[in-house]
């Protein structure tokens, strides 16, 4: 229901229509759209963060793997079509030009790229989260502990939710799964909140506001960053 008449754009397939080949390896996305966008206030289901359209641009292939470039051309796109968020749940891989030059495009045309810390508990944030025009992401369970699979680092800007985040689904309707890949949506969709109350922000202005409004919740400042959003 939040998608709006442009549904996006498949970069692995090269073609204009987002939709899986194999709904049965599908479901990563899914949930991810669900905590950022899900439809508020109509009695069913879950409610997502914030209301906002959502334009999906499929970069990975349903097994999760692919490549830079097409990545990179997703973030683009969505750029160009006027996004104001691009929710990047995803991470490998270390510096490089073409992803570098990618989410500068975005943030000099008013997109603000919002990335997963990464899942392997290290104490650095993985690429694209690491790029200094990326807000990087990490989990924390509901005690407000920061998850053990969270990466953390100097580079790390902001926390959210991460641990059985409840979310839609394909196979069913609704399903709990845990990540810093829940937790980017999750601070995408107050990013999303303020960028609806303020639509003057620029994306460099946007971070800003969602960094000074966090919360902070006791962690050191390489595992909450700025803090917990609110």
């Amino acid at each position: 229901g939040q998608f709006g008449s442009n549904k996006g754009k498949d970069f692995v397939d090269s073609d204009g229509d987002p939709y899986p080949d194999s709904m049965a390896d599908e479901y990563h996305g899914t949930h991810v759209a669900g905590i950022a966008s899900a439809t508020t206030n109509n009695g069913d289901g879950i409610a997502g963060m914030s209301n906002s359209t959502v334009l999906s641009g499929r970069a990975l292939s349903e097994q999760g793997s692919g490549s830079t470039s097409d990545i990179a051309d997703a973030v683009q796109w969505a750029a160009d079509q006027g996004a104001d968020i691009v929710n990047m749940s995803l991470g490998g891989g270390g510096y490089t030009n073409t992803m570098k030059n990618a989410v500068s495009y975005a943030v000099n045309n008013g997109t603000l790229p919002i990335c997963a810390a990464g899942n392997d508990g290290s104490s650095s944030v993985s690429y694209p989260a690491a790029y200094d025009e990326c807000v990087a992401v990490s989990a924390v369970d509901s005690n407000e502990n920061l998850a053990n699979f969270s990466q953390y680092g100097p580079n790390l800007d902001v926390a959210a939710p991460g641990v059985d985040v409840l979310s839609t689904w394909n196979d069913s309707p609704y399903n709990k799964i845990s990540g810093t890949s829940m937790a980017c949506p999750a601070a995408s969709g107050v990013a999303a909140l303020g960028k609806a109350v303020e639509p003057g922000l620029n994306a460099t202005q946007l971070r800003s506001k969602l960094k000074n409004t966090a919360v902070d919740i006791g962690l050191s400042e390489q595992e909450q960053g700025a803090g917990r959003v609110d």
